[in-house]
């Protein structure tokens, strides 16, 4: 969703690439594709602070999170983080389970990676807070796969966290509204077997979170 957000903010690529960019396929659409095109090129006629913006926000990869953070840190010439990166560069989300001990030292790196972040930090810059939201993320993926009976209840825990974030990221800009697109399951505003990310955002926003709900009944995959 980073790479989609720069496309639609002017950057390159094409359309086609920017749709299968989408890691599920149910994105893989054409009015996916209308949708990227509209923005980015609503994009070309308003001004900064008038700009759409393109997030993620689910859990279900970290290897996205750790280039970005190699990427702002070899730009902006934060050389110690190469004691990191070729670990940094393979990581993703686990095959099976974390273990405990695989767990603390898998946060221990992200505490170092953090440590390094933080002492160059500006939070002025859009690109470092997104670094460090990075470094969240990749700590909400690691606990969230260290017991796969809490695999989904965390998900959507952090993944509201991340939405949370994405608000108060885009108060930078003047904004009060985000628009978001997810499973029936996970933006209803009660779970059937556990607490989702509806739930939390209506604890935190009360009736300034809206849900749509959507269903078909004909249609062919």
């Amino acid at each position: 969703c980073a790479v989609v957000n720069d496309w639609i903010q002017g950057g390159k690529g094409t359309l086609e690439e920017m749709t299968q960019m989408l890691s599920f396929r149910i994105y893989h659409t054409d009015q996916m594709a209308e949708l990227l095109s509209w923005m980015r090129e609503y994009n070309t006629q308003v001004s900064d602070d008038r700009k759409l913006r393109f997030y993620g926000y689910d859990l279900q990869g970290m290897n996205a999170e750790a280039n970005q953070i190699l990427s702002y840190c070899r730009a902006n010439n934060i050389t110690e983080i190469e004691e990191y990166a070729s670990w940094l560069e393979e990581l993703d989300m686990p095959m099976d389970y974390y273990t405990e001990e695989q767990a603390r030292e898998l946060f221990a790196k992200m505490d170092a990676v953090q440590a390094i972040l933080e002492s160059h930090g500006n939070e002025e810059s859009a690109e470092y807070r997104q670094a460090m939201h990075g470094v969240a993320v990749i700590g909400y993926g690691i606990e969230t796969n260290m017991d796969s009976d809490l695999y989904s209840s965390r998900r959507d825990e952090y993944m509201a966290k991340n939405v949370s974030w994405i608000l108060e990221e885009e108060k930078n800009y003047g904004n009060t509204h985000l628009f978001i697109c997810g499973h029936n399951g996970h933006v209803a505003k009660e779970g059937t077997s556990y607490k989702v990310m509806g739930e939390y955002l209506e604890e935190a926003y009360g009736e300034n979170y809206f849900v749509i709900g959507t269903d078909y009944f004909k249609t062919e995959c």
